[in-house]
């Protein structure tokens, strides 16, 4: 289970990046985000974002290196684990989600951003499965767990 982890959390870091490079690449000098009308420059979104995409995935990483230290002799301690190594996925989903609807509200001349509107709500709730899973693993019986 934790190989097919580290891909996903592979694939989402590989998603995140070609999506970021894409709105960059179609984004005015002007980037409008949708907080109160607010707009930086182009560059300044790009390496924005990624620095906050870096320091997100490394914080969840030493995280995650910090629960692969626990000895998992208990079941509920291996999924508790497994959930940490893979809390990543739904925040580059979250971010992924977020950076297409901020490329796609700059590009409205081509694109309704209106008929997109859904990338803003699939990020939480992706963290609220994520986090509904956490609840179900501490709450459940150790013998469902096994």
């Amino acid at each position: 289970m934790s190989k097919v982890l580290k891909i996903v959390k592979f694939l989402t870091v590989f998603v995140f990046l070609i999506t970021l490079l894409s709105v960059y690449a179609f984004l005015p000098k002007e980037v409008s985000l949708f907080i109160n009308d607010m707009t930086v420059e182009k560059q300044t979104f790009f390496y924005g974002v990624l620095i906050l995409f870096c320091l997100l995935n490394f914080l969840f990483s030493s995280l995650s290196w910090f629960y692969k230290r626990i000895k998992e002799s208990d079941p509920k301690k291996k999924h508790l684990k497994e959930w940490t190594v893979s809390l990543p996925v739904p925040i580059n989903g979250c971010l992924i989600f977020i950076v297409a609807y901020i490329g796609i509200m700059n590009n409205a001349d081509s694109v309704n951003p209106s008929s997109y509107a859904y990338l803003l709500y699939l990020g939480p709730l992706l963290l609220v499965i994520w986090i509904a899973a956490v609840f179900k693993i501490l709450f459940q019986s150790p013998k469902a767990v096994a």
